[in-house]
């Protein structure tokens, strides 16, 4: 078994995948400095996000009558406002991402054979598309960064200052400040992993309570399956209280970014401003389809349970457990958690991102009709 295989590996290269957002946050048995290093270091990163939104938002306000100019500098604000989201969203979730991560990291440490042999198998069927991932937002955090070099513009994003900024020392300062905020970005598909792996982690106990359902043999298994059971959907909901905050904002900043990105794609932009834009949309198109997957096998594990309960031939010959139990379980699965946003998202799963997807093409075909009926009136 190769090193790359095992879960601690994939748990320790999120951890580090999430860098400089901080995001992650240490052990609760870490000492006191630990902890008040990683929280001055969270609120430098807030400080070189927000650093980075402020020109852009006064360049955008600049060129409010300068449509393509306009559009490009709210793409890329966008790009710098989602990582300020998720630092919120970090901080404000510290102590229950802090348990969530400790229990997932507890069991991976003292799984049995089994338990490791079904782990690994989960991590070679996910872990392929979660390194393309960020693989791809790797990509696009170096041509964001290496754009100077390759395109003429000075710096690796379009913003605008009151004072001089093409003479050293201010220069360099102002040329690292944007390759760090290009850096964020990029450690924000690490956050997104995050949060992938606690949805997976709750997926595997399903799956793991649905064998251990299917095997009782006595009322007290029963009784331990259902406080399990308990436990799992506890697990699972306080995931979702966190990953429902994170489809909210990455859905609203998709799919604006998608529709300022769309213009210059299809419009007459130089050819490496148009594959800089494609590769950002491609990047946040990849982080919803990484949640729609997680979330569509979390509700399949959670239907698993019902009907290994059903194939239960034990319980079902026991009326007194199928009264007490077995029903009340079934009632449970009957809801299985789902990631829903109300008035806005009825559920994320593979069919609503199959939808969502849809229709951006749909946008994409609209606005290349309307630039070539306006470069034909022309």
């Amino acid at each position: 078994m190769g090193k790359q295989s095992t879960p601690e590996f994939v748990i320790e290269w999120t951890k580090y995948t999430t860098g400089i957002l901080f995001t992650w946050p240490p052990s609760s048995k870490s000492t006191r400095l630990t902890e008040i290093i990683f929280k001055i270091c969270w609120y430098i990163s807030l400080i070189f996000a927000v650093a980075n939104v402020l020109p852009l938002l006064s360049t955008m306000y600049y060129h409010r009558n300068n449509f393509m100019k306009f559009t490009e500098c709210l793409s890329m604000t966008l790009c710098f406002a989602q990582v300020v989201f998720k630092l919120i969203i970090g901080k404000n979730h510290y102590n229950r991402l802090q348990y969530l991560i400790e229990e997932m990291k507890t069991f991976v440490e003292n799984a049995s054979p089994h338990e490791r042999e079904v782990l690994t198998k989960y991590v070679k069927r996910v872990s392929p598309f979660y390194l393309l991932y960020n693989i791809i937002t790797l990509g696009a955090t170096l041509v964001y960064v290496f754009g100077p070099f390759i395109m003429d513009q000075p710096f690796p994003n379009v913003a605008e200052f009151p004072f001089p900024v093409d003479e050293h020392p201010v220069y360099d300062i102002v040329f690292v400040l944007e390759a760090i905020a290009g850096v964020q970005c990029g450690c924000s598909s690490g956050f997104i992993c995050q949060t992938c792996l606690l949805l997976w982690y709750g997926t595997i106990q399903l799956n793991f309570l649905a064998e251990k359902i299917e095997h009782v043999t006595s009322s007290q298994e029963v009784a331990e399956c259902i406080a399990v059971h308990q436990h799992v959907l506890w697990y699972i909901e306080e995931t979702i209280k966190i990953v429902r905050h994170v489809v909210t904002g990455l859905l609203g900043i998709t799919t604006i970014s998608i529709v300022c990105g769309a213009i210059h794609i299809v419009g007459n932009e130089a050819a490496l401003k148009k594959i800089q834009s494609a590769w950002i949309q491609i990047a946040y198109a990849m982080a919803l389809l990484a949640l729609a997957w997680a979330a569509e096998n979390l509700t399949a594990a959670s239907e698993g349970v019902s009907w290994a309960l059903y194939n239960s031939s034990w319980i079902f010959n026991s009326k007194k457990l199928m009264h007490r139990a077995a029903i009340f379980m079934t009632q449970k699965c009957q809801h299985p958690p789902r990631i829903a946003i109300g008035g806005f998202m009825p559920e994320l799963s593979m069919e609503y991102y199959t939808k969502y997807m849809s229709a951006v093409y749909s946008f994409f075909t609209m606005v290349h009709v309307m630039l070539q009926k306006f470069e034909e009136n022309r």
